[in-house]
């Protein structure tokens, strides 16, 4: 009886099945703000790429994807590459002979796949506002693709289900030619304001400077005393003639 308790045991523990990790589990991605200034809806997310297993003839390509609920509301945003061994010379031979931007044939951004490295990558972007893009869904699409460029598996992600959009005030420039965001949550009420106080102003009257006086009538210039009278015929005193003898 032992024996066969013993047998029974040992064949559960070596037909336990292996469960592998999820195609697409290393990649993580958080939205930080979606926010609407002018006609430009400006996207602000993080990428975090961990222990994916992309082949040395291999290359991971994912996508962020804006999807509406009408037809023909889609917009696929520029992608992420992970290049294997093979792949990221191939991409850096591009690039000595054609120029980064050539090279990177509108991807967003071309990384060399590392295992053993968690890579961050902050991805931001802006596109043409359009209405259907309001409650929206963000997905991630993401491929492995061989080295002719054909999909050996893939993924599909919602990143958000609902896309929130805030909407930016700006006011005008400041002396650095800059537009200010204005936040409108953050305007106090008009009833909230308080008004401006003036100060009283207080005077020293030890600090008061004494009046100009005039110099006394008996200081002033015999001289010019009389060069008064003499131009005021007024002020000229008669002359009395005694004829008595």
């Amino acid at each position: 009886m032992r024996t066969l308790f013993v047998l029974i045991l040992s064949f559960m523990l070596f037909n336990v099945p292996v469960v592998q990790a999820q195609f697409g589990e290393g990649v993580s991605i958080r939205l930080n703000s979606a926010v609407l200034k002018g006609n430009a809806l400006n996207l602000d997310m993080d990428v975090k790429i961990a222990k994916m297993q992309v082949g040395r003839y291999e290359s991971l390509s994912l996508r962020f994807v804006l999807r509406g609920t009408g037809k023909g509301q889609t917009l696929i945003l520029p992608s992420v590459i992970v290049n294997g061994a093979n792949k990221r010379h191939m991409f850096e031979r591009a690039v000595a002979l054609h120029g980064l931007t050539a090279a990177k044939n509108g991807a967003y951004a071309v990384l060399k796949n590392d295992p053993e490295l968690i890579q961050f990558l902050a991805y931001k972007r802006a596109v043409t506002y359009n209405s259907w893009m309001n409650n929206c869904q963000l997905l991630l699409v993401g491929e492995l693709k061989d080295y002719n460029n054909n999909t050996i598996q893939s993924f599909t992600r919602v990143v958000q289900k609902k896309l929130s959009i805030r909407r930016s005030t700006t006011i005008p420039a400041n002396n650095n030619g800059q537009p200010t965001t204005v936040n409108p949550s953050n305007r106090q009420p008009a009833t909230n304001r308080q008004p401006a106080t003036r100060q009283p102003t207080t005077v020293n009257p030890s600090n008061r400077q004494p009046a100009a006086t005039r110099p006394p009538a008996s200081s002033a210039n015999p001289a010019n005393r009389q060069n008064n009278a003499a131009a005021n015929p007024a002020n000229r005193r008669p002359i009395v003639i005694n004829n008595k003898k």
